[in-house]
């Protein structure tokens, strides 16, 4: 396997763009670690290190405590963008490590974000304001300006805890606490449809087909909704074999696989065409699977736990490859990785960590 690669480029110069007093969340960039596994014959090299808490430019400080909600970057990987429990989302510049804030004083909690397909917006789904009802934010992501605010179909005290754009960047899906999808022309802002969930259990998770013909929504309840874009009917329902909270979805980049992570620390490979279970992966110390994340080639599954360790899974073996993070009992939040195999791993203690996969 030859000897540990490092890269000793340490902690990145951060800087706080739009507010510079304030405390940011702890990056976690590439230093002096390297982790290389050889398992069914595939190497997975991760190399990782220490980070610190920005209260300004080059001003590090490693007592962050923003429980991370949210992350994904731009189509180009440029940005990294991260919501937080505070009602805040970060862009933070992957090649300069400047950061903006992008934040209203009516946001109570960012819950989710999303770039669109050309990478010129950003949605933030996020918990209730001063009338009571659940939002979604879109964002300049050139001018860090807010362009439009898309409220939930009902007045609750809710949040949109997942949103997503189909591939073709038409249409904008929110779900929520209140247990809607809603989905919306992006071109008009307009609300196509508002969908309820049937058991009337909160949506947790929400994914689009690749070839954006099909809509999933996961509840609270173990369900999985799949709608037809085109009719927004409801074309069949997948169920957690142990009826419990569905916390992510994702589809693999070919469409054939939808992969739901549960509460009772399974990862189902749901097979999109016979609509049966194909796998599943068993966290390996039987914490709840938070999150999950397919690779851009989609060769590698990331799922991310409760207890705070990350797992990578060979798509088409479904053998773990490499575990990194430690059972600190801050729970991974988020997962998502970059177009050049960048994995980026949000917790709820504030931290994100920055990992370079090579295999």
């Amino acid at each position: 396997m030859g000897g540990p690669v490092f890269d000793a480029s340490g902690p990145p110069d951060v800087t706080a763009a739009s507010e510079p007093s304030r405390r940011t969340r702890v990056f976690v960039i590439v230093g002096l670690l390297v982790v290389a596994l050889a398992l069914g014959g595939v190497v997975v090299a991760l190399s990782g290190g220490h980070g610190h808490n920005a209260h300004g430019a080059n001003s590090f400080d490693d007592t962050g405590n923003q429980a991370v909600s949210g992350l994904a970057f731009s189509p180009n990987g440029n940005y990294l963008a991260v919501a937080d429990a505070n009602g805040n989302a970060d862009l933070w510049n992957t090649s300069t490590h400047n950061i903006t804030v992008l934040s209203d004083p009516k946001d109570q909690q960012a819950g989710a974000v999303a770039f669109s397909p050309n990478g010129s917006t950003l949605a933030v789904g996020a918990a209730y304001d001063t009338i009571l009802a659940g939002f979604t934010d879109l964002w300049s992501v050139s001018t860090g300006k807010l362009i439009a605010r898309l409220y939930a179909p009902h007045f609750l005290p809710v949040a949109v805890v997942s949103v997503a754009y189909s591939p073709n960047g038409k249409m904008l899906a929110a779900a929520d606490t209140g247990g809607f999808l809603s989905l919306w022309n992006t071109a008009s802002d307009k609300l196509l449809a508002g969908l309820t969930d049937p058991n009337a259990g909160d949506d947790l998770s929400v994914a689009f087909s690749p070839d954006g013909s099909v809509v999933a929504a996961g509840d609270d309840g173990g369900s999985i909704y799949l709608y037809s874009t085109s009719t927004h009917n409801m074309i069949a329902t997948l169920q957690d074999p142990g009826n419990v909270n569905v916390n992510g979805l994702a589809y693999d980049p070919q469409g054939v696989v939808l992969a739901a992570a549960d509460g009772n620390g399974l990862t189902y490979l749901w097979d999109t065409s016979t609509r049966r279970i194909l796998g599943t992966l068993q966290d390996p110390h039987g914490d709840g699977v938070n999150c999950l994340a397919y690779s851009a080639a989609g060769s590698l599954l990331a799922t991310g736990d409760r207890n705070g360790v990350t797992y990578l899974w060979n798509t088409s073996t479904d053998k773990l490859m490499a575990s990194f993070g430690k059972a600190t009992g801050h729970g991974v939040k988020a997962v998502a990785f970059g177009p050049d195999g960048t994995l980026a791993v949000g917790h709820n203690n504030g931290v994100v960590d920055i990992w370079k996969v090579k295999f």
